[in-house]
C-alpha cells in the first residue's frame, strides 16, 4: 500500500483538476470523502485506496444515494471496471485514480430515462434484484414467446422453490437433481404474464400490491388484460401466489418474480385485497438452454442421440464431454465392472469402484446426477457383450452417431462393415490411446463419403488386413502388462492421454452431428516418445516421418478410399 503523503497529494491533484474537494477522513488515514456536483443533484463520495491500491483501484463509493443507480451495490459501492481481462498500468497510479474517478461520475450521470440506462440496468438486473428479494425461485421454463399469459405451479420442498413447464418436471428435478424428499411438498400457484415490450421495475426495497398490480396492466397486451383481470375479480380468503413477469430484453427474456401472500378474515376479489405482502423473488435459471448458454454449446444437439460403446478409460471422459456439450440422449454399451485398479485413469474414483457395479450403469448414475437434462440408457441387457447386440442392426439405425471407445479393432471393423453392408447411413467413430502416451487416434466414417475404418487396416499393395496403418508404433510388438495375470492385463498410458483422446473424439463427434465434418476423417495427436523408447520400445516409420516434417501436436486429415480396401471395393461394384 502506498504511503498517505503520496495518497494525500494524488487526492489534491484530483480537486484540482476536476473541480472537488475530497479530505481525508482522520480515522481511515487511506480514505477520503468530498461532495461532488452532477447536473440534478449532489452526491457525496467516499475514495478508499485501504485496498491494495496500485495492484487494483481504488474503491469509490456513494454515501447519500437517494435513488437506485446502474454499477452500485446496495452498500453504494460502485462497480467501475469489469475487470476479468483488464491490464492495470500500476507504474501510473495517479491516472488509475483519475480513470476510476471519471468512470464513477459517468456512470452516475446516466440519465434514469435515456436508453443506456435501461441496457446497463438490464445487463445486471439479476444481481439488482437479488440484493433487495428475500427468496430464491428456481425456473426450468421453455420460451415464453407465444406462451404470453400461463398458469404453472411452483412445487416446494425441502426448502426449495422450482417451477417448471409442468409438475411432474419440477418433481423430477427435486427429487434426483436436488436430492430432497416429496413428502412434504407443496404446490403454491404462479402466473407468468409475458411483456409486450421491455420495462423492468423500479429496484426498491418495498413494494405494494396495488403499485404491482398497475405496473402489469401498463405493460400487457389487451388478451393478457381480458385474462389477468379475470385473475383478480377471483374471490379469495387466502392468497399465496407467485406472479413471474418475462420483460423481453435483446438477449432472452430477463424474468422479475414476486410472491404475494394475504390472509383476510372473509372472501374477497383478488384485486380488493389489502395488507397484502409483496416480496420480491430472485430467479434462478436452470433450464437446459439457460445451462448451455454458458458452455457455448449448441441447443440443437439436444435432440441428437449418439450410441457409445465403452466407458472405460476413454470412453467415460468421451461420455462426460459429450453430455457437457450439449447431448441428452446417450445410450452405453460396456460389459465391464469397475474394478478400483482403475480409478486412477477413469472419470470415477474409488468410491464408485467399490460398489463393484458395471461402469455403464456407474457413468449413468454420476451424469445424471451432474447434468439434469440429460437421458442416459445404460444397455443393461443380461448379455451386455457388444458383440451380441449388433446382431440386431436395425438398432443401429435408432442413432445419428457411433462412438466406439473400445479399443478392440476387430470388433470395430465388424460395425464399419455392417454399416457399410447394411446401408446404414449413421457415422461412426473410433477411438484409442497409443501406448506411453506416445498419442491418441479418433476417425470418422461417414458411409456416404470418403474411406472406411477397413481402408485404414488394409495393406495398399494386396487386401491383407494389417496393422492400424497411421498408428505412431512400430509393429509386432506387444505392449500388455499384467499385474495380477491375464484378466488383470493393461496397455500403461495416463488419464491425460485418454483425457487428450476424448476431447478429440468429442470434438470430432460435435462437427459430425452439426454438419461441419461431412467426410470420413482422421484425427490424431502426437506426443512424445521419449517414453516408449526408455522402456525399449520402436516408434513406426510414420512417427518419424511426422517428427521430421515438423508437424504440429494435433493432425487433421480425410481418410480417402483405399483401392485395395475389400469393403469399399465391394461397394464401388455395387453401385
Amino acid at each position: 500500500m502506498m504511503k498517505r503523503e503520496q495518497l494525500e497529494q494524488f487526492i489534491c491533484k484530483l480537486n484540482y483538476e476536476r473541480q472537488v474537494s475530497f479530505e481525508i477522513l482522520l480515522d481511515q488515514p487511506a480514505v477520503f470523502q468530498g461532495t461532488v456536483v452532477l447536473p440534478n443533484e449532489n452526491l457525496v463520495l467516499k475514495i478508499d485506496f485501504s485496498n491494495f491500491f496500485p495492484l487494483e483501484f481504488p474503491a469509490i463509493s456513494i454515501e447519500n444515494a437517494q435513488r437506485f443507480y446502474p454499477h452500485v451495490d446496495k452498500s453504494g459501492m460502485i462497480c467501475l471496471f469489469d475487470d476479468s481481462s483488464l491490464l492495470i498500468q500500476t507504474d501510473m497510479p495517479y491516472q488509475m485514480l483519475l480513470d476510476a474517478f471519471d468512470r464513477a461520475i459517468d456512470i452516475l450521470c446516466i440519465d434514469p430515462e435515456s436508453d443506456e440506462y435501461k441496457t446497463e440496468v438490464a445487463r445486471e438486473f439479476n444481481a439488482y434484484w437479488a440484493e433487495v428479494s428475500k427468496m430464491i425461485l428456481y425456473t426450468n421454463l421453455s420460451s415464453c414467446i407465444g406462451k404470453e399469459y400461463q398458469n404453472l405451479s411452483v412445487v416446494r420442498a425441502g426448502n426449495i422453490s422450482l417451477v417448471s413447464d409442468n409438475i411432474i418436471d419440477s418433481e423430477c428435478l427435486l427429487k434426483n437433481n436436488f436430492g430432497v424428499s416429496l413428502d412434504k411438498k407443496t404446490n403454491i400457484d404462479c402466473l407468468l404474464i409475458r411483456f409486450r415490450s421491455f420495462c423492468i421495475p423500479p429496484i426498491k426495497k418495498t413494494y405494494t400490491w396495488k403499485w404491482l398490480r398497475n405496473f402489469i396492466l401498463k405493460n400487457i397486451t389487451c388478451s393478457q388484460k381480458k385474462a389477468f383481470s379475470a385473475f383478480l375479480a377471483k374471490k379469495r380468503k387466502v392468497l399465496s401466489q407467485f406472479l413471474l413477469l418475462s420483460i423481453p430484453s435483446e438477449n432472452r427474456d430477463i424474468i422479475v418474480s414476486f410472491y404475494i401472500y394475504c390472509n383476510n378474515n372473509q372472501y374477497k376479489k383478488v384485486e380488493k385485497m389489502i395488507n397484502c405482502t409483496v416480496m420480491p423473488v430472485t430467479t434462478r435459471p436452470i433450464d437446459y438452454a439457460f445451462l448451455l448458454k454458458r458452455s457455448g454449446a449448441n441447443a440443437y444437439l439436444a435432440e441428437k442421440s449418439v450410441l457409445l460403446l465403452g466407458c472405460g478409460s476413454v470412453g467415460s471422459y468421451v461420455a462426460s464431454n459429450l453430455c457437457q456439450s450439449g447431448i441428452c440422449k446417450l445410450d452405453i454399451l460396456d460389459q465391464d465392472i469397475l474394478n478400483v485398479e482403475n480409478v486412477y485413469r477413469h472419470l470415477l474414483g474409488f468410491d464408485a469402484a467399490t460398489k463393484r457395479k458395471y461402469k455403464a450403469d456407474l457413468v449413468k448414475e454420476y451424469l445424471e446426477n451432474q447434468y439434469p437434462f440429460i437421458e442416459i440408457d445404460s444397455l443393461n441387457f443380461a448379455d451386455r457383450k457388444v458383440e451380441n447386440f449388433i446382431q440386431d442392426v436395425q438398432r443401429l439405425k435408432n442413432y445419428d452417431l457411433i462412438i466406439s471407445a473400445l479399443g478392440e479393432p476387430t470388433i470395430n471393423l465388424e460395425i464399419n462393415r455392417i454399416l457399410y453392408n447394411e446401408n446404414i447411413n449413421v457415422p461412426f467413430i473410433v477411438c484409442f490411446n497409443e501406448p506411453y502416451g506416445i498419442g491418441g487416434h479418433a476417425i470418422a466414417v461417414n458411409v456416404s463419403s470418403g474411406g472406411c475404418l477397413r481402408c485404414m487396416y488394409t495393406d495398399l499393395i494386396s487386401n491383407d488386413l494389417v496393422p492400424f496403418r497411421a498408428s505412431l508404433v512400430a509393429t509386432n510388438q506387444s505392449f500388455k502388462k499384467s499385474l495380477s495375470g491375464c484378466a488383470g492385463s493393461f496397455v500403461e498410458y495416463s488419464t491425460l492421454d485418454s483425457q487428450q483422446t476424448a476431447l478429440l473424439t468429442v470434438r470430432l463427434s460435435l462437427e459430425v452431428l452439426t454438419d461441419q465434418c461431412r467426410e470420413s476423417t482422421l484425427v490424431s495427436w502426437i506426443g512424445s516418445a521419449d517414453n516408449l523408447i526408455d522402456h525399449e520400445f520402436m516408434v513406426s516409420e510414420y512417427y518419424e516421418y511426422i517428427r521430421d516434417q515438423n508437424y504440429c501436436s494435433i493432425i487433421k486429415k480425410n481418410v480417402p478410399i483405399n483401392e485395395r480396401c475389400p469393403i469399399c471395393l465391394e461397394k464401388q461394384i455395387l453401385s
